[in-house]
């Protein structure tokens, strides 16, 4: 959204010393004018806040919310040991919240749940990877690397097993039409989840590259989706 892209700005003004010796970037900023960008910022997100509420968009609290989350993951938790991690798996959630208010869908409390495992797993094997490259503005070192890995793996298994939790609850059975194929999600989404780990355990990329350079996941994802429409009694 845009107002995920004007965060991402932010965030790469406030790290982008140090963003210069962690990687390559296809970006440039002129620091000089970093006082400017934060002012434009601002000011884009007052003029999409003050839309929201002309318009009688609920979203805008979700947005208040979000930017203000944002500022201070930056200037603060981003620099505190496993609280970052958390602040991340909230970022994405209030995306998912964000959403669902604009589109008027009601969130259970088991697919919050779900989520939230799932958003933790990549979290925690983002910060794995920079440690893993030698990142210097993370409050990481390799000391931390086993306990990292080890929380990928047990979100990891929170997540397939709330997904089991979900699906073969008796009161959500009415939703899908066939219990054989729920048992096929299952397989699958725990596929998905466990070449997710060993395609970054080898290549240790940026998520976002994951999802569209392992022709693994693409095809399980692919195949899962399938699975879902055809068993869904919403289609």
């Amino acid at each position: 959204s845009f107002l995920s892209a004007l965060i991402y700005f932010i965030n790469n003004i406030n790290d982008y010393v140090a963003d210069l010796k962690n990687k390559k970037l296809n970006y440039k900023l002129n620091l000089k004018y970093k006082h400017l960008y934060y002012f434009v910022s601002t000011t884009f997100f007052l003029i999409q806040i003050i839309t929201l509420i002309y318009f009688e968009q609920n979203i805008w609290k979700v947005c208040v919310c979000y930017f203000f989350l944002a500022v201070s993951y930056n200037v603060i938790f981003k620099k505190i040991i496993v609280i970052d991690i958390l602040f991340i798996m909230i970022f994405h959630l209030l995306r998912i919240f964000y959403g669902s208010l604009a589109f008027k869908i009601e969130l259970s409390s088991i697919l919050i749940i779900f989520c939230s495992f799932l958003f933790l797993m990549i979290a925690a094997n983002k910060r794995t990877n920079e440690i893993d490259k030698n990142f210097i503005n993370r409050p990481y070192n390799t000391s931390h690397s086993n306990i990292l890995k080890f929380l990928q793996l047990l979100f990891a298994l929170c997540s397939v097993f709330t997904l089991c939790l979900y699906i073969f609850d008796l009161e959500n059975m009415y939703l899908f039409k066939n219990q054989y194929l729920l048992i096929i999600k299952v397989i699958l989404f725990s596929f998905i989840v466990l070449n997710f780990l060993i395609y970054q355990f080898k290549n240790k990329e940026d998520v976002v590259l994951f999802f569209y350079k392992s022709r693994v996941n693409i095809f399980l994802f692919t195949v899962f989706v399938i699975v879902f429409f055809i068993n869904s009694n919403f289609f």
